[in-house]
């Protein structure tokens, strides 16, 4: 008997499904990426307005003057000092992992089986870890 329809196994249903997952997958990666990038930028930008307020303030000044030696020297200023808070914030690029852990828990609890089947009321992890917590509390308790 032949198979109609929408159940029939076609190449490019897989082929479909393979795209799809490469396309999600490269999209987490950069996104993390690019939000790890961001946070590592800002925070020379947010050193210069917390601590140099009044460094940026004579630097724009002089640049709006048009006194170019004056800019080259404090532009010097902030690219030296600029980059030495960039490479004290190179941790935060630890949290490029913690990010893309943090999205596999959340997906693989999305993609748990929400409904079991047949007669199950509970799911077999689920059992052992009850049976292992009573188990603890016991040996506590007695």
């Amino acid at each position: 008997m032949a198979r109609v329809g929408y159940k029939e196994p076609k190449a490019f249903k897989g082929f479909e499904q393979w795209w799809h997952t490469v396309q999600m997958s490269a999209k987490v990666y950069v996104y993390c990426f690019v939000t790890v990038l961001m946070l590592h930028l800002s925070i020379p930008a947010i050193y210069f307005i917390a601590y140099d307020r009044d460094f940026i303030d004579l630097f724009l000044k002089s640049i709006l003057r048009f006194q170019f030696q004056y800019a080259a020297i404090y532009g010097e200023y902030f690219w030296e000092a600029g980059l030495k808070v960039f490479k004290y914030a190179t941790p935060i690029w630890l949290l490029y992992p913690v990010l893309l852990k943090h999205f596999k828990k959340k997906a693989e609890k999305i993609t748990q089986d929400e409904h079991l089947r047949g007669t199950k009321l509970i799911s077999d992890v689920d059992v052992a870890k009850l049976i292992e917590k009573e188990i603890r509390e016991k040996t506590k308790g007695g």
